[in-house]
């Protein structure tokens, strides 16, 4: 899948729970599973399994990571707290679409 498709997946993504739940902003991580799942099945992309937790998908942090840059989504650091003991990161970006003009 081509980069521009996988930003659009991404969005979609987002535009749809945000909808399903009834929330003004959904966040997403590279901790959330659920959403790391549903973007290595939607994209075929190569990912690392892990004992616990999401898998890691460095394809996905990049284009993350480039959609923040470009201002397609906004980020904010969360804390994971005390998860550092069990193999986590002390803190991850959090992402979201910025709010529609109108």
């Amino acid at each position: 899948m081509k980069p521009a498709e996988r930003y659009d997946w991404i969005e979609n993504f987002l535009r749809v729970a945000q909808r399903r739940l009834g929330t003004v902003r959904y966040t997403v991580d590279i901790c959330d599973s659920y959403f790391v799942d549903a973007y290595i099945k939607a994209v075929k992309c190569t990912f690392q399994p892990t004992m616990f937790g999401a898998y890691r998908c460095r394809q996905l942090g990049r284009d993350l990571s480039h959609m923040a840059k470009v201002r397609r989504l906004k980020r904010h650091r969360s804390g994971l707290g005390d998860m550092r003991s069990m193999g986590f990161p002390s803190w991850v970006w959090s992402y979201y679409l910025p709010k529609n003009p109108d």
